[in-house]
């Protein structure tokens, strides 16, 4: 044993004291965080309801995920929980869960766990929290998926419900296929990442789960012969393997708690626990009779418990060491599903069976809440909405047994059905919920490979609905059982007999997506954002000095770029000179970074994108030449990749879009000749003379088309597909509810087309244009689930236009003004802006509603008019979160407002306490706390 002397205790004491502060989080003093805390009194029950808004107030990137705390006051106790926390004290005691409505007396404090950009993800490990709804229905969710099929990989033998998760920042789907097979693809482009195929004769019979282990993301999967696989997410690599010694009856299920981190096996009647991090069985349960359902998780104030039905109509609930802690028999009749979920830190379960019911359970003690007779037998599983209690699920027609309908009601509901509406078929997929802005919606397939659409309450399918999956009839193979899941701006499913299919508009999965301009946004040119929290205002104005010019008038101010750098959490706004270097200026409009490339002229943007933490990569298209470089942030080293001096442009969209098989650029030549490059390698891919210097590149029915003037063109091989649009016309697009609208317009009128068939679905007479009539526009387009409106500029006015019937919704014209340039449209929180400049130098911005001007708007832009000038006026306005760029060709480049963090994943905590015994007779202060990065942030303080 070895004796320390005297003289080296303060030395030994001063290095424990350094690492315990290292420990400790620290008090910070700055304003990087604001936990904005408010209260609300009722005096005759004697109630305090308390709100906390967690927002950070810069760009300043934060390790892990923040955790609020809230110690009331001791003379009054907790009443009621609007927003589900992840632990709570008693006293000093901490326990992980939610206090169940017993405890409510003796706690102390609260604690929060917020988790963001969940919303990308479709996984167990993310539906396992405490504060999150079943499976089945979401509502973290912001956007809603376009209809339109982004790309299809043929599954001919059958594919399992998809998983989709987050791999190294970007979002990956992984399915599995009936034959043997085990894909990763990338979710933009369905990409083929890697494949793993099982010996022969071996295959997943359900779906997988993955989860987070040892700060790598594994996948876990149950074969027919019963061994379970762990791979590596990321390359397909098998990570170890476990063998039950049965076939496995249901899908793997997942759970974490303090206590231990494991898999949950079922077998015809035995559940396997799995201890992931000791890698190999913890305990068996032998089941007296046959398991039929899924197992899944339920956190239970401070307790998990394992929910599994049986074959029989009873539901067993279980510890995490397998102890049997209650069991409610549903009236022996067979279960067709269950789902648990937690609704103001309360556990539920739901469920359906085949006597034609549903029913409600305290998940504390199996005690029946509430059991509601349905029409028929069950066809679908079921979707809760755990705040309102209510549900959407498929019964059969009783007067047809080949039609069903789709159901919505409340578990306390009075009346007998809220909603319901016809569908074809016996067979479904779904229905998977969601809220989005205060409305429900319930998605699913039928046999047909239909996606339906529907909103609560409605005896109908939203308008459009359903949109067809696939354009090739096919058979539906009862057999394979598929599966879909939900995503923000995607949905993916897994269609029998038909494959795995992605509608809408999937993306690489970024933290940053308000802070830059999508890929997305620039290859439709709808100029339509919904991922912000705050419009811009004209609370600061600068100028960036920039030199712009067009060649002609048939040419048009470029949208402003910028670049973030998600190291240091800076934004930069992209500039050119007339040398052809790229200049890189801050938020302060300092100069960073000046890129010496002496190009020429570019009258397009320049594209920007990082491959590595420090290392971008450049693709430029000048006057004089198309170039490639790299570009070394930490050495400023600059490396030309490849260079074309055969290829140049005046001016023209310049793109970059993603296929399975590679990277491609776009863009129209001088000699008019629209020209696909490999980004690469700068090869040349095809060349198709058109009439426009302005197109977009969208996606329909997994096929990509760039629609350019009066062409329409494959944008994989150049083969030219219709010539039957409006020549020389702009172009934007978008689908809504199953259609892909073109639009275009000629010197006469407004036009919408279908995109697919070539089809004029409407004309809009335009306005006599006398003056600066140089471009035939395109509008900007804002689209929901319900509708979409197009924003158009003609002339002297902006017209509003409903994209389904071509009537104009308002109108807003303008005096002396003249308008040359499209909108830009961006919402927050049902806050619709519209935004646009002038030949004067104006900024306005309208409600996209109702046509009201904004407050604080119109803005005079910085710059002075010559009446002389022909060539002048205003770009379309770049939106970023709270701030809007715009190039004037009289002054530069202007920036409105200032670029916020973006805090939309950051839901309001509210919860309610009680002042009985005091009545308010004496004052109470209250205040809340973050612990974020190691770092403490007080909120203020509430004084009731």
């Amino acid at each position: 044993m070895k004796v320390i002397s005297w003289k080296m205790l303060p030395a030994r004491l001063s290095q424990l004291i350094c690492a315990m502060l290292l420990i400790l989080p620290v008090v910070s003093s700055g304003n990087e965080v604001l936990l904005q805390k408010s209260s609300e009194l009722a005096k005759e029950p004697y109630r305090i309801s308390y709100s906390l808004e967690l927002k950070k107030q810069n760009m300043q990137t934060f390790r892990g995920n923040p955790t609020i705390r809230d110690r009331f006051s001791n003379k009054t106790q907790l009443d009621l929980l609007n927003y589900t926390p992840s632990a709570y004290y008693i006293g000093s005691q901490r326990w992980s869960g939610y206090p169940l409505p017993g405890e409510y007396p003796s706690v102390t404090q609260l604690e929060w766990e917020l988790q963001a950009s969940q919303r990308f993800r479709y996984s167990q490990d993310h539906f396992s929290t405490s504060h999150d709804a079943g499976i089945n229905f979401r509502e973290d969710l912001l956007h809603f998926p376009e209809t339109t099929v982004a790309w299809e990989k043929d599954y001919s033998y059958g594919a399992l419900s998809p998983l989709v998760d987050l791999v190294k920042g970007r979002q990956w789907v992984f399915a599995a296929s009936m034959d043997g097979r085990l894909s990763a693809f990338h979710s933009n482009t369905g990409r083929t990442q890697w494949e793993f195929k099982f010996p022969l004769g071996e295959s997943i019979q359900n779906a997988m789960a993955s989860f987070v282990h040892q700060d790598r993301l594994l996948l876990s999967a149950g074969t027919n012969l019963g061994n379970i696989y762990f791979f590596l997410a990321e390359t397909g690599a098998l990570f170890y393997k476990i063998s039950l010694g049965s076939p496995l009856n249901a899908p793997l299920h997942y759970f974490k708690s303090e206590e231990m981190t494991g898999l949950i096996a079922v077998s015809k009647r035995e559940l396997v626990c799995i201890d992931i991090e000791a890698g190999k069985e913890k305990w068996r349960k032998t089941i007296s009779e046959e398991i039929s359902l899924s197992p899944f998780s339920l956190q239970v104030g401070r307790q998990m418990l394992i929910i599994v039905g049986s074959i029989s109509g009873n539901i067993h609930a279980l510890s995490l060491e397998g102890n049997s802690i209650w069991q409610k028999s549903s009236d022996s009749s067979n279960l067709s599903c269950l789902v648990g979920f937690v609704s103001q830190a309360k556990p539920y379960i739901a469920g359906a069976t085949i006597s034609k019911s549903v029913f409600l359970l305290n998940a504390a003690n199996g005690q029946l809440l509430s059991r509601k007779k349905i029409p028929a037998l069950p066809r679908s599983v079921l979707s809760v909405d755990a705040r309102s209690f209510s549900f959407g699920i498929v019964v059969a027609d009783p007067e047809n047994t080949d039609k069903s309908y789709m159901i919505t009601d409340h578990f306390f509901s009075d009346q007998r059905i809220v909603g319901q509406v016809s569908l074809p078929g016996r067979r479904f997929l779904g229905p998977i919920g969601t809220r989005i802005d205060g409305e429900t919606f319930y998605y699913l397939i039928d046999e047909l490979w239909g996606l339906w659409m529907i909103q609560k309450g409605s005896s109908r399918a939203v308008r459009g609905f359903p949109f067809r999956l696939s354009l090739y009839p096919g058979s539906y193979y009862p057999h394979q059982s598929g599966g879909m899941v939900l995503t923000d701006y995607a949905l993916f499913a897994a269609c029998p007999g038909k494959g795995l299919i992605a509608v809408g508009s999937p993306e690489a999965f970024s933290m940053d997506r308000s802070f830059r301009e999508l890929s997305s946004y620039q290859q439709t040119q709808s100029n339509y954002r919904n991922d912000i929290d705050r419009l811009p205002s004209a609370e600061s104005i600068r100028l960036y000095p920039v030199s712009l010019s067009v060649p002609d008038k048939q040419r048009v101010l470029p949208k402003p770029g910028v670049l973030f750098f998600p190291k240091s959490r800076e934004l930069f706004m992209i500039t050119s000179t007339p040398e052809g270097d790229i200049v890189l200026y801050d938020e302060q409009g300092k100069q960073r970074y000046r890129l010496n490339l002496q190009a020429g002229r570019m009258n397009a943007n320049p594209i920007l994108e990082f491959i590595r933490e420090d290392e971008v990569r450049i693709f430029l298209l000048s006057e004089k030449v198309l170039q490639s470089w790299a570009w070394n942030i930490h050495t400023q080293r600059l490396v030309r990749l490849w260079e074309r001096r055969d290829l140049n442009s005046k001016a023209s969209t310049f793109i970059q879009a993603e296929h399975d098989s590679g990277k491609t650029l776009y863009f129209v030549d001088e000699r008019n000749y629209l020209t696909a490059v490999a980004s690469d390698s700068g090869d040349t891919i095809f060349r198709e003379i058109v009439d426009s210097h302005q197109f977009v590149y969208y996606v329909i029915y997994a096929q990509a088309y760039v629609f350019c003037g009066s062409k329409k063109i494959d944008a994989r091989t150049g083969k030219l597909i219709s010539r039957s649009f409006t020549p020389a016309s702009h172009s934007s697009v978008v689908s809504l509810a199953g259609k892909s609208y073109l639009f275009q317009s000629d010197d006469l009128d407004m036009i919408a087309w279908d995109a697919h068939n070539q089809e004029q679905l409407w004309r809009v007479r335009r306005l006599w244009c006398k003056q600066y009539c140089f471009q035939r526009t395109a509008p900007a387009i804002l689209h929901k689930a319900y509708g979409a409106w197009a924003y158009w500029t003609d002339y002297t006015r902006l017209v509003c236009i409903d994209v389904v019937t071509g009537f104009i919704s308002w109108r807003a014209s303008f005096r002396d003004d003249y308008l040359l340039s499209s909108p830009a449209i961006a919402e927050n929180a049902g806050n619709i802006g519209v935004f646009l400049g002038s030949i004067r130098g104006n900024l306005y911005a309208f409600h996209a509603r109702s046509g009201e001007t904004l407050n604080t708007f119109p803005i005079q832009l910085l710059g002075k008019e010559n009446p002389d000038e022909t060539l002048k006026g205003c770009s379309i306005p770049l939106v970023l979160n709270g701030s809007l760029l715009i190039y004037r060709m009289e002054a530069g480049l202007i920036q409105i407002g200032k670029i916020n963090e973006n805090n939309r994943d950051f839901k309001l905590i509210q919860f309610q306490v009680s002042d009985e015994h005091y009545k308010f007779s004496r004052p109470i202060f209250n205040r809340a706390e973050v612990f974020w990065d190691q770092k403490v942030y007080f909120s203020n303080i509430v004084q009731d």
